[in-house]
Formats: structure tokens, C-alpha cells, sequence
């Protein structure tokens, strides 16, 4: 669908497409063609831009679509809206723009990526309580896609109207990105090991110490453990969970650490595979993957030991629900953003951060209420 001038003389000179097919939001699609004519000043500060009403019918979007468009652009600072004149445009924002960039599949209503929408979320709070402007880049994790967004992300670094830029997820060109980021010294702040100048990970080895820890001060002895095979966290050393178990004082046996695949169904098949009757506890380091775990438990009940303790490292804030009482080590999303937003913060007030690499480690557990004993009946 195409909108132009020729449709209403009153409008300024202005060309807008929409891709139905596209998996850019169609509210994001036209923000990215009004930013990109704003600062390419095909669009001048004064410009009337089309109304709601308009660019739903010419558009033929929803009304809502164009009215969060509009939103959108005027938080933002790209366009005001003004009193019987509608929507005008305003100018490119002054230096002090925000970036997030997430993949747009993660933010879907899949249990398995409750993480990154939770994280986008508390990172949304967090810059418009401190009066920061932000704007999201909503990317694509396949390469086979054109990324837009990350090509519109690369276009403001190099331009020099951001004041920080976080990637939750690793766009196709980071490299380049955190090549310009340093050029342009614009404090980029990632959610994993790229190379990038910040970087706020969450400590799981640290994580699952504290974990062991305290079941065996609960006075077990025997710990299964059920993990992400893919964690950069817990696999990037290997033997690194024997050692952990071992420097806790507990025996180790390979039947007793197993893998599987970062979803429910690979904690529901690694619970199938544990020797439960040899265990006195068990911990699961995903969250999604302990509603597996809780599932196939749920199943063999009558068969379990009496008193099985059982543990999860887990998403402050998640919605998940399991079904049996699990001792819960929650690690503090909005402390992430927090620290996120300080580490911008000092970047860009001349400070600089002694240790470039921020690891975060939770508090275990996160409430300060006495957990619920795990005991099987």
C-alpha cells in the first residue's frame, strides 16, 4: 500500500509503504520511513504530516496502527502534535536518543522468550522514569530476512543522534555496529559477550554455587542437576559443573548432570532420563525448562522419594506457573535494566566504567521470605 501527495493536496510531498508480509510491526515500518525522511530532511521542521484517519484509509491499516505510529514518533521527539494542526514535524531529536534493539520473534507470547520481554519492558521503564527517550529496533533473528532495523540502527550510530544503544539480542551486522559505536564513542551496552564495551550477563556459575550451596545446608548430600545445554554460562568450561558440586562437598556422578535443549521439552526429557531415586535434590538452571521438569515429576509422583528437594534458577517477574513447590533462586530482571541504564549514564557523563564487562550476580534467593521447603508427599 503506498501513500502520497497526490491523494490530498494539503498533505506535504510524502511516500509511504507498508508490507503486509513483513514481520517489522506495520507501525514500526512507517515509523522507519517518516525518522529516515526527518533526517534526510526530505521531511522539514513545520511539515504537516497526514492524520490517523488518513493513513489508515490510504494505508489501509488498522486506526490504531497509525495512531501508535504517530505515538511513537512523538515520543521520540521526531514530531509534536499540535491543536487543530495535527501532527507536525518537529526535527531530528537532540543527542540524548536511546537505542534498544531485540529481536522482534522473542517478543511474541512463546513461554520460552518471557525473559526478553520482560527485560525490554523493565528497560522501557527504566529510561522513561530517568526522562530518557528511547526507541526500539525491532530486528529479525534470520539472516535470511532483510533487517531493517539494524540497518537503521547502524545509520544513527554513524550519525551521532544516540546517547547509548543496548542490544538485548545480537543483530547480523554487530560487528560493524560496535565498530561504529566506538568511533562515534557511543556507549553500547550488550546482554552478551561480543566484544561490545558494556556487557551486563548474568552470573550462572555464580548462580548455581549459591544454589548447591544451600540445598546442602539443607543436608543433601546426593544434587542431580538439570541444565541448558546451550548456556555459554555453565558450559563454556568444561567440568565446570562437577567442580562446582564437588567444591560443595557433594558427590558427583555423570548419571546425575544432564543436558537438553533450552524449551519444556527438553526438561521434560532430561527429568525422564534422571535417576530420581538416587537424588536427594535437584536443581534445573532454566526456568522454562523446569516447567518440563515440574511436568514429568507431576507424572511419577507416587514414585519419587518422600523428601526431594527441588530447585530453579529463576526470571524475577515471570508468570510461569509449576505445579509442585520448588525452592526458587530468582534472578532481578529490573536490576539488569537498572545497571544498564547506569552503565549509559556514566559513559556519557565522561565517566568510565573500570570493568568494562558487568556481571551481575542475583540474590539467592531473590525474596526475603523463608522459601517453601520442597518436600514430596
Amino acid at each position: 500500500m503506498e501513500l502520497n501527495r497526490t491523494d490530498d493536496s494539503m498533505l506535504t510531498d510524502l511516500t509511504l509503504t507498508v508490507d503486509q508480509r513483513s514481520a517489522v510491526p506495520l507501525y514500526e515500518q512507517i515509523c522507519q520511513q517518516i525518522r529516515q525522511k526527518i533526517e534526510s530532511r526530505e521531511l522539514e521542521p513545520g511539515s504537516q504530516l497526514p492524520t490517523n484517519h488518513q493513513l489508515r484509509d490510504r494505508l489501509r491499516v488498522n486506526y490504531k496502527t497509525a495512531q501508535l505510529a504517530m505515538a511513537t514518533l512523538a515520543r521520540e521527539g521526531y514530531v509534536t502534535r499540535q491543536a487543530r494542526r495535527g501532527t507536525i514535524v518537529k526535527g531530528i531529536p537532540r543527542r540524548g536518543v536511546v537505542a534498544i534493539y531485540c529481536w522482534i520473534e522473542l517478543l511474541g507470547h512463546h513461554t520460552k522468550y518471557e525473559y526478553y520481554r520482560l527485560i525490554v519492558g523493565h528497560l522501557s521503564q527504566q529510561l522513561e522514569k530517568h526522562c530518557r527517550v528511547y526507541r526500539m529496533y525491532l530486528g529479525t533473528a534470520s539472516l535470511q530476512t532483510p533487517n531493517t532495523a539494524s540497518e537503521d540502527l547502524l545509520r544513527h550510530l554513524e550519525g551521532g543522534s544516540l546517547c547509548g544503544a543496548v542490544l538485548v539480542n545480537p543483530p547480523p551486522n554487530v560487528a560493524e555496529l560496535v565498530r561504529t559505536a566506538k568511533k562515534s564513542r557511543i556507549p553500547l551496552v550488550s546482554f552478551y559477550n561480543d566484544g561490545s564495551e558494556y556487557s551486563v550477563r548474568m552470573d550462572y556459575p555464580g548462580f548455581l554455587k549459591a544454589a548447591v550451596a544451600s540445598v546442602h545446608q539443607q543436608g543433601c548430600r546426593r544434587v542431580g542437576v538439570i541444565l541448558n545445554k546451550d548456556s555459554i554460562g555453565l558450559n563454556a568450561q568444561p567440568g565446570l559443573v562437577p567442580r562446582i558440586l564437588e567444591e560443595a562437598g557433594c558427590p558427583v556422578n555423570p548419571s546425575w548432570i544432564l543436558g537438553g535443549t533450552d524449551n519444556e521439552e527438553g526438561g521434560y526429557e532430561a527429568a525422564r532420563w534422571m535417576r530420581m531415586s538416587e537424588i536427594d535434590a535437584l536443581i534445573v538452571t532454566d526456568d522454562v525448562m523446569a516447567l518440563g521438569v515440574d511436568r514429568r515429576l507431576a507424572e511419577i509422583r507416587s514414585s519419587l522419594p518422600q523428601k526431594l528437594k527441588l530447585v530453579t534458577l529463576w526470571n524475577r517477574g515471570t508468570h510461569h506457573k509449576l505445579a509442585l513447590p520448588f525452592q526458587r533462586f530468582e534472578f532481578d530482571v529490573e536490576q539488569q535494566a537498572q545497571r544498564v541504564l547506569t552503565l549509559i549514564q556514566d559513559a556519557t557523563g565522561g565517566q568510565r566504567i573500570a570493568e568494562p564487562h558487568v556481571i551481575l550476580m542475583p540474590h539467592a534467593p531473590h525474596s526475603t521470605a523463608k522459601p517453601r521447603e520442597a518436600v514430596m508427599v
